[in-house]
């Protein structure tokens, strides 16, 4: 059964797949994988889940990345800004990379 799973995910493709994702962005719960079947808004519950899991599970690699440092969101206006006292989203994003490498460096082989 692992197999077929991997079939059908990014896992036969790129080695791992996307199971969940906790703090999506916006841009990524609103993408609703099951309109191209032409199934309306107001479907049940569980299929939304079941489909949205199947989204995850078969995006490549760049895309998930994308998501995940999807910034565009959070809402500031520079003009209200102290430059000293808060980051914009670029020095936070650019933070965040630096923070996530340095964990991976100490990662044992």
């Amino acid at each position: 059964r692992q197999s077929l799973v991997d079939g059908l995910t990014n896992s036969r493709a790129e080695g791992f797949r996307l199971e969940g994702f906790d703090g999506q962005p916006s841009g990524l719960r609103s993408m609703n994988p099951l309109i191209d079947l032409g199934v309306l808004q107001g479907m049940a519950g569980s299929l939304r889940k079941k489909s949205a899991r199947v989204l995850l599970q078969r995006m490549p690699a760049v895309e998930i990345f994308m998501h995940f440092m999807d910034l565009h969101h959070q809402a500031f206006d520079e003009a209200e800004l102290d430059a000293d006292a808060f980051l914009t989203p670029s020095e936070y994003a650019e933070l965040v990379l630096c923070e996530i490498l340095l964990r991976l460096l100490r990662l044992p082989p």
